[in-house]
């Protein structure tokens, strides 16, 4: 939370087969291990389908919706 970066994940289009095991990956955190998954350090990110497509945010499932991210510096206090 402190380093003013977003962890931006993604996956590229993959056949219909390999979605099962996809998902699978991604649920067990290793989803990078794919050649079509994308990490990316940012502050910004939008993200633009071409075409009607599902978002996964922090694990919730949206369909069609617009995604963008900023990155908000020193407004959320964390007390340990």
């Amino acid at each position: 939370p402190t380093d003013n970066h977003l962890d931006f994940v993604a996956v590229k289009e993959i056949k219909k087969s390999k979605i099962p095991v996809s998902f699978l990956k991604l649920k067990a955190g290793k989803i990078l291990t794919l050649p079509q998954g994308v990490h990316k350090p940012c502050s910004h990110v939008k993200v633009t389908p071409s075409k009607p497509s599902y978002v996964n945010v922090d694990g919730e499932l949206y369909f069609d919706i617009p995604l963008e991210v900023n990155i908000v510096s020193n407004k959320l206090k964390i007390y340990r």
